[in-house]
């Protein structure tokens, strides 16, 4: 933060972050975008459409206008923008259910606890739900549902440029916690030679199976279900592990390591696919992220000589890092040692 900021102003600019995220999360949850068209919807239309009261709509209409989400013309014709198409629950960039579940609900109220994160060596999540994150979304099957759509919609762009990745020969690969199966089949894509299994908690793997089935199956990919803190499915030549190790502390993800060590193939490779964050202070989109992990989950960001360590302790050797342009993740390609 240099010298010429104004230190008001960027207090104001955190602060009322608050006000432009729940703007944002309401969006969302009444799926405005959804009913709003190149060719625009009035107001009182569009009140009626998503059960909002209509000046209540309008105020929220806005602040929505100023952030370049909607443009209203003279008459109340409300006009969608490429910044509301991402909000559309049938884009195919859609971040909708992302924006529901990740900024809102139980992590919106986990984060109202806070203080018990930076003052306990606890989670906001725990102090608040009573239970870890991942043991909520099974105790409560809706809200998991959405949380997996969540991660499928926002990662597709990281998907893309993860399967585009050279990945040394393999036969089987193996996505440890994969939730949907959305990367494995777009890597499968690709080399079709191979197969693919996705491997997550039983409840996941079950709602991944009818979501395939009701797509009329998918080639050469299946799943497992189980606990990667007690084993992980043998007999693979590439695991994947995207955005799963941030989610735990040290000693956990070794443990993971260590599970997929012994169940590897010779010859093997684990993927990692993280957000390195700098050795230092600059400033870096990976700084919330932790921010965020530290609140819900209780994992964390890591640097490439954090993973590096993480990796030596669980039987591996870092070969490479690659950014995977144009996101702000990598992908560190280990081997057993």
């Amino acid at each position: 933060m240099g010298e010429e900021t104004n230190p008001l102003g960027s207090i104001l600019q955190m602060a009322t972050g608050l006000l432009a995220s729940r703007a944002l999360w309401a969006t969302a949850h009444f799926k405005i975008a959804d009913h709003v068209t190149d060719q625009g919807i009035g107001l009182d239309d569009l009140a009626e459409k998503t059960g909002i009261l209509p000046d209540r709509l309008k105020r929220l209409m806005h602040v929505l206008v100023t952030f370049g989400m909607f443009r209203v013309l003279p008459g109340d014709l409300v006009v969608s923008t490429p910044v509301s198409q991402m909000l559309r629950s049938d884009s195919e960039k859609s971040v909708r259910a992302w924006i529901e579940s990740i900024i809102g609900n139980e992590h919106y109220e986990a984060l109202g606890s806070i203080d018990a994160a930076l003052r306990e060596p606890t989670t906001a999540f725990e102090a608040r739900h009573g239970m870890l994150s991942f043991d909520y979304y099974t105790a409560h099957p809706g809200a998991g549902a959405l949380f997996a759509q969540a991660m499928s919609d926002f990662t597709f762009p990281i998907d893309a440029s993860i399967s585009a990745y050279d990945f040394p020969k393999f036969d089987t690969a193996i996505d440890i916690g994969g939730s949907m199966g959305t990367l494995l089949n777009l890597i499968l894509a690709r080399y079709r030679d191979a197969r693919g299994i996705v491997f997550d908690l039983p409840d996941v793997v079950e709602r991944a199976g009818a979501a395939w089935a009701a797509e009329g199956g998918a080639a050469r990919l299946s799943g497992i279900g189980g606990n990667f803190f007690e084993a992980v499915p043998a007999g693979g030549d590439l695991y994947l592990l995207k955005m799963i190790l941030h989610d735990w502390n040290d000693d956990q993800c070794v443990e993971i390591l260590k599970n997929i060590h012994t169940a590897i193939n010779p010859g093997g490779t684990v993927c990692i696919i993280e957000i390195l964050v700098p050795e230092d202070f600059s400033p870096h989109p990976g700084w919330m992220a932790d921010f965020n992990m530290m609140a819900l989950t209780g994992g964390r960001e890591r640097n490439r000589g954090e993973y590096e360590s993480l990796l030596e302790q669980g039987g591996f050797r870092l070969k490479r890092d690659t950014v995977l342009a144009p996101t702000s993740f990598s992908l560190l390609e280990a081997v057993p040692e």
